[in-house]
């Protein structure tokens, strides 16, 4: 009930018309920095990353809130407490904000070096594996979230 709940949030009209329209911008700004990093001459407009060598537009999808969502949901559902939550929480979506970032460069020089494949990449590579490592980095936080804390040392015998 909680995924629907957050799905539905992050469908509503004014989520897609407000809040991500400026998510996907930032996305492309930073994918853009990156790039120019690595040596590339490239710029954003919009949510456009753009070079002389290639193009890619961030759009509904290649934003990584599906997986998000769906590791927010899961995480909230383990019944642990509030501050390993939290940490989950943290961790987590600053790790699949940064799968995402890696995504969208590793496009890019798909694009640039291999295009035929980039479609192939993109769809039937990096959307599988971006669900498989967000579930899998979920099954690492719950492990931790759910281990009791190791017993401390012992405490004086008494005769």
């Amino acid at each position: 009930m909680l995924l629907v709940a957050l799905l539905a949030v992050t469908s509503a009209r004014w989520t897609a018309e407000r809040v991500l329209p400026g998510y996907m911008e930032g996305t492309a700004t930073v994918t853009a920095a990156v790039l120019r990093a690595l040596g590339e001459d490239a710029g954003a407009r919009g949510t456009t990353v753009a070079s002389d060598r290639m193009s890619i537009a961030i759009m509904r999808g290649c934003d990584a809130v599906e997986p998000s969502v769906l590791y927010v949901a899961a995480v909230l559902a383990l019944p642990v407490a509030l501050r390993r939550r939290w940490i989950g929480l943290g961790v987590g979506l600053v790790a699949l904000v940064l799968l995402n970032q890696g995504r969208i460069v590793s496009l890019y020089y798909i694009g640039v070096h291999w295009p035929g494949a980039f479609e192939t990449v993109h769809v039937d590579v990096w959307q599988p594996l971006f669900i498989l490592l967000t579930f899998g980095g979920w099954i690492l936080w719950a492990a931790w979230a759910t281990r009791r804390a190791a017993p401390g040392p012992p405490g004086p015998r008494h005769g």
